[in-house]
């Protein structure tokens, strides 16, 4: 996974995100479907996001038990728990536990 991290200034317009906010920290699943997950980045005070790469990549830890796609769509795939990660372009995260039944 590639991180991006802009050189912000004290004064300057852009920054870091300082937080990745979830829709929702659960969600179970029943095998072959799929569910929607969203999530949002959230800038500093009077920052704004420069959009050099996507602002929000979504990563699996258990690619066996659920999957995900670019644009946050999740397909259970086999019995079990695993994380569903929405990275910022700098790493900050935000997670979603899934459980598949």
């Amino acid at each position: 996974m590639e991180i991006h991290a802009i050189t912000a200034t004290k004064n300057g317009k852009y920054g870091n995100p300082v937080k990745v906010k979830v829709s929702k920290k659960n969600l179970t699943i029943a095998k072959g479907k799929t569910k929607q997950a969203s999530a949002k980045v959230i800038m500093a005070r009077g920052k704004k996001l420069r959009n050099h790469v996507k602002p929000i990549r979504w990563i699996s830890s258990n690619q066996k038990i659920a999957s995900v796609n670019k644009k946050g769509q999740i397909k259970a795939k086999k019995k079990g728990r695993c994380v569903i990660f929405a990275v910022a372009q700098n790493g900050v995260r935000g997670k979603v536990t899934v459980r598949v039944k």
